[in-house]
C-alpha cells in the first residue's frame, strides 16, 4: 500500500488491516477503551487505523507509513 501522510486515510478501510504502520496523531484518540496521546510515533495495524478513522475521523491521523 502507498504511504499515507499529512491527513491520513481519506475513507474508512483505506489502510491494509494486516500491515503495521508508524503513526503520528494530531490529537488524543480512543481505540476501544484505550486512550492514545499524540506524543511521538506509535506503531499500529491498519485495522486499528481504520477504526480510528471510523470513530475519530481521518484528520486524527497526521501520517501513517507502512513498516
Amino acid at each position: 500500500m502507498a504511504q499515507q501522510a499529512h491527513g491520513g486515510a481519506t475513507s474508512a478501510g483505506s489502510y491494509d488491516p494486516e500491515t503495521i504502520y508508524d503513526v503520528r496523531l494530531s490529537r488524543t484518540v480512543m481505540v476501544g477503551r484505550a486512550r492514545i496521546k499524540p506524543l511521538g510515533e506509535h506503531q499500529m495495524t491498519g485495522a486499528t487505523l481504520n477504526a480510528i478513522v471510523d470513530e475519530e475521523g481521518a484528520d486524527a491521523i497526521v501520517s501513517a507509513n507502512p513498516r
